[in-house]
């Protein structure tokens, strides 16, 4: 009771009921005539900003279609300009393996600078190993004189310095001169000792020289051999019957080393062909044998005949394996086929 008594509210009088019931009623009129004033000056402000809003608009609009209608018409300029810029290659007509081709202009003009480069180098290259052929020979005949210049000089010492004196007579009388001649002779001994050593070192320059330039000369032969045996610009065909004819040039022969002499590549070509010649008669034996029939039954021929002419092979082989001459390859081959 006393904590209800506490909580309680305190009976209004008539005149506060009244002036509150006043306020009640009046403040929804002031509250609303407050937001209308507040939207009436909202409302003066849009109106005010709408007369913008428009020329806007219209401004806005106007450019974008000025924008829009330049650019509709410049695609074509620039598609033309496209066009322009890169224009359709050329074709020419050449002619490749006997065949008529059309072929890009810029493709043909890069073809040709290429193969002009590739020219260019190979005149260089080509211009180079003249000049190093041109010092080597130049040094190769330096060398030779300068071993014909020591041979001449060892030959005049030989000459002045004459017998070597005989020391056995010297010790029996002044052993003064003895010991004089036996100082001259060993000075006369030790320049002649000095001279042929330059002489063994020249000679052995030259022969070098010689050895050099004759496998270049080998080598430059070797690489002959495709274009004179085209079957052999393949390489399992060129080593396969390049053994065939080392085999055979020994059957016939040929030492390794007159083999590794040959600086011609046409007795290469002629053994080649003579290897084939003797192949294919070995695959005829039926043929073969009726000629064989043919020589034995044939009127006075002698017994001796295929010897004799077996044994001029021989020798004609013989005579290619010391020479390496192509004319002699070439009797030796008419040989092998005769005595076939």
């Amino acid at each position: 009771m006393t904590e209800d008594s506490s909580t309680s509210v305190t009976p209004l009088t008539e005149n506060e009921g009244a002036q509150a019931l006043l306020k009640l009623m009046s403040s929804p009129d002031e509250s609303s005539d407050s937001e209308t004033h507040q939207t009436e000056e909202e409302t003066e402000q849009d109106e005010a900003e709408t007369p913008d809003q428009p020329e806007e608009t219209s401004e806005d609009e106007s450019p974008d279609e000025a924008d829009q209608q330049p650019e509709e018409e410049s695609e074509p300029d620039d598609e033309h300009e496209e066009e322009q810029e890169t224009p359709k290659a050329r074709k020419v007509s050449v002619k490749i393996d006997g065949k008529e081709e059309l072929v890009d202009e810029e493709e043909l003009r890069l073809g040709y600078m290429r193969g002009a480069d590739y020219t260019r180098k190979r005149q260089a290259e080509a211009a180079l190993e003249k000049q190093r052929e041109a010092d080597f020979q130049a040094v190769k005949a330096e060398r030779q004189k300068y071993a014909q210049d020591i041979t001449q000089i060892e030959a005049i010492l030989k000459e002045v310095n004459g017998k070597e004196p005989d020391w056995a007579t010297l010790q029996q009388g002044d052993l003064s001169v003895f010991a004089a001649e036996h100082a001259a002779w060993q000075i006369k001994k030790d320049q002649l000792a000095a001279v042929q050593a330059l002489k063994a070192d020249a000679e052995a320059k030259v022969q070098k020289d010689r050895v050099s330039e004759h496998n270049a000369r080998v080598q430059k032969e070797a690489e002959k051999l495709p274009e004179l045996i085209p079957a052999w610009k393949d390489q399992k065909v060129a080593q396969k019957e390049l053994g065939e004819v080392v085999g055979f040039a020994k059957e016939l022969g040929y030492t390794d080393a007159d083999l590794a002499n040959v600086a011609d590549a046409r007795v290469f070509v002629l053994l080649r062909k003579a290897m084939l010649f003797d192949k294919a008669q070995k695959a005829k034996p039926v043929i073969k044998a009726k000629i064989e029939s043919v020589r034995t039954a044939a009127p006075g021929a002698s017994t001796a005949t295929v010897p004799r002419a077996r044994r001029e092979a021989e020798k004609a082989v013989a005579r290619v394996a010391k020479t390496g001459s192509l004319e002699d390859g070439a009797e030796a081959l008419l040989h092998l086929m005769r005595g076939k």
